[in-house]
């Protein structure tokens, strides 16, 4: 599991909607993802592509929510049970899960880290509520 091919999505900027990315070219600078819905004239071949400066890449963690969803960057999550809300972002190399508080490292099973880090948070215990594109409002802070 730990070497599978990561995932990414994007936002795409001008249609201001989210796309699961199949293929990402560095050297000509664009993305291929899936027509949704499908477009007649394609015959079977249904990807079309977008250039980066149109888009934001987000990777997927490898990880899960603890309804089974897969957790990317730019996810906002809900701890569960307090309730607050954060942004998953890379820190330090690390996943995390922001709030107003600090970072917070995301891990699959209480088994995934050194005892004496308590800065620790585990997949069971946040669900993915939206994404920082979709959904900035999720992350503003409560009266």
């Amino acid at each position: 599991e730990m070497n599978r091919i990561p995932q990414y999505r994007a936002w795409l900027t001008e249609e201001k909607r989210m796309v699961k990315v199949n293929t990402i070219d560095f050297v000509c600078e664009y993305i291929g993802y899936e027509r949704t819905p499908p477009s007649d004239d394609t015959e079977g071949y249904n990807e079309t592509t977008e250039i980066f400066k149109e888009l934001i890449l987000m990777q997927a963690t490898g990880l899960k929510d603890k309804n089974g969803t897969e957790i990317f960057e730019g996810d906002i999550c809900k701890s569960c049970p307090a309730g607050v809300s954060g942004l998953i972002e890379k820190h330090n190399g690390s996943w995390c899960w922001k709030n107003e508080v600090g970072y917070w490292y995301i891990v699959k099973s209480v088994h995934d880290h050194e005892p004496y880090n308590h800065e620790i948070n585990i997949c069971d215990d946040i669900e993915i509520i939206g994404s920082i594109y979709l959904n900035p409002e999720l992350l503003e802070a409560k009266p």
